[in-house]
């Protein structure tokens, strides 16, 4: 029973949308190759998802590594 007809967060298409009946057992050829994603935490990530971290501990390490311990001793 679903509450409130609240909308499932399926991102694929249901079984009974594909077209030919002897593909019912399969997924259709453009979905085979791809994975759905619920959001931006699901697995694999985005190659950009991978470079957007690296550059978030370069920056870290940068920071807080390097350019906070070179601040004058009355700012610290």
């Amino acid at each position: 029973m679903n509450i409130c007809n609240k909308p499932s967060n399926k991102t694929a298409p249901e079984k009974s949308v594909w077209t030919a009946p002897a593909q019912a057992s399969r997924p259709s050829p453009e979905l085979q190759g791809q994975r759905s994603r619920r959001n931006g935490w699901s697995w694999p990530p985005h190659p950009l998802q991978i470079v957007a971290w690296l550059l978030y501990l370069f920056f870290a390490v940068i920071g807080f590594g390097v350019l906070v311990p070179l601040l004058p001793h009355h700012w610290v």
